[in-house]
């Protein structure tokens, strides 16, 4: 053995489960989803709802020109969550999560678009961090 921890993992979505199963069962305060090709009504069903039952206020931050789908499937953008666009030369590329709380802060780094192919059905790479939102040494 290496020493080195693995643990599985599928997608931002599976972040949240993971959050949802702490045994702690603490709030989650904020989730921040950046993207390039984004589907709104895909992250409305299937991660911003669990997300604010969990308590987070949410921002979704995306290429204006990339979005996937249709504006009139978009039910909560702008009172259930917080949507943006960029209006950049180049594109708006980043693929990243945070979840943050109390006490805990995680974040997904990655290759997978928030999209049903890019959180769902491609197997895209993702660097997890956990970390802690106390700040000193322990003894």
């Amino acid at each position: 053995m290496s020493g080195v921890e693995h643990e599985a993992f599928a997608s931002p979505l599976t972040l949240l489960d993971q959050w949802r199963g702490l045994a702690d069962g603490p709030p989650l305060r904020e989730m921040v989803v950046l993207g390039f090709t984004h589907d709104l009504p895909f992250l409305e069903r299937f991660a911003l709802s669990g997300a604010r039952q969990l308590g987070a206020r949410i921002t979704v931050l995306a290429d204006g020109g990339q979005a996937r789908h249709d504006v009139v499937d978009v039910r909560f953008a702008g009172h259930g969550y917080q949507y943006g666009v960029t209006a950049t030369r180049g594109a708006f590329h980043p693929k990243l999560v945070v979840l943050l709380g109390d006490e805990h802060v995680w974040l997904a780094i990655g290759s997978g678009n928030p999209t049903m192919s890019g959180w769902g059905h491609n197997q895209e790479l993702w660097c997890i961090l956990r970390g802690t939102t106390q700040v000193g040494l322990r003894a």
